[in-house]
């Protein structure tokens, strides 16, 4: 059975998986329609090859006229002859995870929706269109079994007669994941519901209406347990390291591959060419092995050898641990909005809200200081991650209960008619004097999330220690001097780097060497240790950020570029609401990106921490990424983000979890 999550117990127990190579598609002629002005077509689709053209629902005797299909741009082409023809600007190249599409018509109303959102339009005349009436239908391939899909489909669900949203189909649970929900209405003389649940019948209709499809290309074999309830791991096509050619739905390939769920812990167990493999992620590491030539299951399929023993487990997101954050939006957000001139209160709008302990906003209509306020500090008392300005005083008046206030008067964060964006951390709320290190120090401190906001008053002494409150090792710090601005740089530690590297938040210089930063040691469960450089620990007031990684919730790590517009795939483990990039060889710019500025792939609208220009729109091309359930990708060759074998540091913050034992899978992106 497929994991329920978040209070919402609708299960998948099934898909069919469609190989293009077998040209596997399911067709029926469908009799009168009870209304062809009115109709709803549903289906939860995951993604195998990419780039190519590929029909999901196709209807009459010529192919080219009524379709819903990939394109080789990997966008959602919605045609119905003269009458419209819709292509979306969203690119859809997550295979990790499940999408969730609809399309209707109602009376001359055509839209179409992924994951509940409407991505494409069109207005016609009130007239039947041939999707529902009596002709030649076909799923997973055209109607002359041409440009077949590489995808699994679950819940193929047509609706004769009535134009009905995404919520017929699905809902967001408790944690803000779009889930599966079942359909309790009727279908209509046309429609039809094919859940793949007899495995010698494919297209069996469950939808009481007796509309059964015809299988072909499509074998017992076809009927897999990877659901969007129950979410399987496959091969990544979207790793560049995958090399050959993958086939039967990412599970075969002729070169080699690696896979789209990487567990750090636990016992795993898998088959290749039917043969079991056991992996101890404990002893040996996150599970990220390349895979060479073969065929594999990772339970998605019946098991050919002895199958899982004692605590190994198939590796499917319902089998990762249980996050310790479920909801991203509880911890972190990204928040957009637009200044009055006037005392304008922010208000988060994410799945769920709370007052943030760390504020960071920047504007995007034009040139401006970013501007960074904490509840430690205080109100008003703004500091630049662009400059090595001391403390002055900023726009932001209060942390209310759901984000924050700014005042007008501040260009950096209020001003009439411009557009900001705000990154808003939750800590401690509320601060407590810290004695774990040499210098005591007042910490805000949150040990769910891994935020702690700390100052302290430095000595000008090597080996100095300042506890951080998290409990556990940050990975990264990032420190600045509060009342000396003269030379005082942004100092940032991160673990990628080690204790004798540091960056400066505030330019764009490649990663230095000294020992006077962080005296040459990490950081522990309870301090961060400073030498006696004046950007961290001079005779002055400081404000320290400290972060410590959470599965599920944070990332800092690196990567090493590719030069290549299929760019690097960089695995987190939850589909990312903020991605800051760093290249460390060379000086560049500190890129920072995230959900709210791009809620679609590809994405690539991006502003810099160490500059006060204005947002830069770097998609289709020289910033491209793609936000994807289980991470990013590198989209561009451009060598602020990917430049051939260039290392590049980055921290990550999550929207959603991957998954976890009873967590409902994230959707595709």
């Amino acid at each position: 059975m497929g994991a329920a999550g978040a209070g919402k117990d609708y299960s998948i127990n099934q898909s069919i998986r469609f190989n293009d190579n077998d040209t596997a598609v399911l067709t029926k002629t469908l009799g009168t329609p009870t209304d062809a002005t009115n109709w709803t077509f549903s289906v939860w689709i995951k993604r195998c090859n990419l780039g190519s053209q590929q029909w999901l629902f196709n209807a009459g005797a010529s192919a080219a006229d009524y379709y819903i299909r990939f394109e080789t741009t990997d966008k959602i082409r919605f045609r119905a002859a003269s009458n419209w023809d819709i292509t979306t600007t969203e690119v859809f190249r997550d295979v990790s995870a499940w999408y969730h599409f609809v399309a209707t018509l109602e009376n001359g109303s055509v839209v179409l929706y992924v994951n509940n959102n409407s991505i494409a339009t069109a207005s016609v005349s009130d007239a039947p269109y041939n999707f529902f009436t009596s002709v030649i239908h076909s799923i997973g391939a055209s109607t002359d079994s041409n440009n077949a899909s590489d995808v699994y489909m679950a819940e193929i669900q047509g609706i004769d007669g009535q134009a009905l949203s995404p919520t017929n189909f699905g809902e967001t649970n408790d944690y803000g994941v779009w889930v599966p929900k079942k359909y309790t209405g009727t279908y209509g003389n046309n429609g039809f519901f094919l859940k793949g649940q007899d495995n010698s019948s494919l297209g069996n209709d469950s939808s009481g209406e007796s509309n059964d499809f015809t299988a072909s290309g499509l074998t017992a074999e076809d009927q897999v347990d990877d659901t969007p309830t129950e979410n399987y791991c496959v091969l990544n096509v979207v790793d560049p390291t995958t090399t050959g050619t993958l086939s039967n739905g990412n599970l075969e390939t002729t070169g080699n591959a690696t896979v789209t769920i990487r567990p750090e812990s636990g016992q795993w167990y898998y088959e290749k060419d039917g043969v079991g493999v056991s992996y101890n992620a404990d002893t040996s590491g996150q599970f990220n092995p390349t895979l060479s030539s073969g065929s594999y299951n990772f339970g998605q399929l019946a098991w050919n050898d002895t199958g899982p023993t004692g605590s190994e487990k198939a590796i499917n997101t319902s089998n990762l641990p249980t996050p310790t954050i479920k909801d991203g939006s509880a911890y972190f957000q990204t928040t957009l909005y637009t200044g009055t001139g006037s005392s304008l209160a922010v208000n988060q709008s994410d799945n769920s809200t709370f007052q943030p302990d760390f504020v960071w906003i920047k504007k995007r209509s034009g040139a401006e200081r970013h501007e960074l306020e904490d509840a430690v500090r205080g109100v008003q008392k703004r500091l630049s991650s662009n400059s090595s300005d001391a403390e002055d005083t900023g726009g932001l008046t209060s942390f209310d209960s759901d984000g924050f206030t700014v005042d007008g008067n501040y260009a950096s964060s209020g001003e009439n008619e411009s557009t900001y964006v705000a990154w808003q951390w939750l800590a401690g709320n509320g601060t407590a004097s810290n004695s774990d290190g040499s210098i005591t120090s007042t910490v805000s401190a949150n040990t769910t999330s891994g935020c702690s906001v700390l100052i302290y008053s430095g000595n000008a002494t090597s080996g100095a220690t300042i506890g951080h409150g998290l409990g556990a090792a940050p990975k990264l710090v990032i420190t600045k001097s509060r009342d000396n601005g003269t030379g005082r740089n942004w100092a940032v530690f991160h673990a990628s780097l080690g204790a004798t590297k540091y960056l400066e938040l505030n330019n764009t210089d490649a990663v230095g060497t000294a020992t006077n930063r962080w005296n040459d040691t990490a950081p522990t469960s309870s301090v961060v240790t400073f030498g006696d450089s004046q950007t961290v620990n001079g005779s002055e007031a400081y404000v320290a950020y400290c972060f410590s990684e959470v599965e599920g919730f944070s990332k800092f790590s690196s990567y090493t570029g590719n030069g290549s517009a299929d760019g690097t795939f960089i695995w987190c483990g939850f589909r990312p609401n903020q991605v800051v990039v760093k290249e460390t060889s060379v000086a560049d710019d500190w890129v920072m990106y995230d959900s709210a500025r791009d809620p679609n792939n590809v994405a690539g609208r991006v502003l810099r921490c160490d500059n006060t220009a204005a947002e830069f729109d770097g998609r289709e091309g020289s910033r491209d990424i793609d936000f994807l359930s289980n991470g990013f990708k590198l989209r561009t060759s451009n060598n602020t983000v990917n430049n051939s074998g260039s290392n590049y540091i980055f921290w990550a913050f999550a929207e959603h979890p991957f998954g976890g034992e009873n967590i409902s899978p994230v959707t595709a992106r």
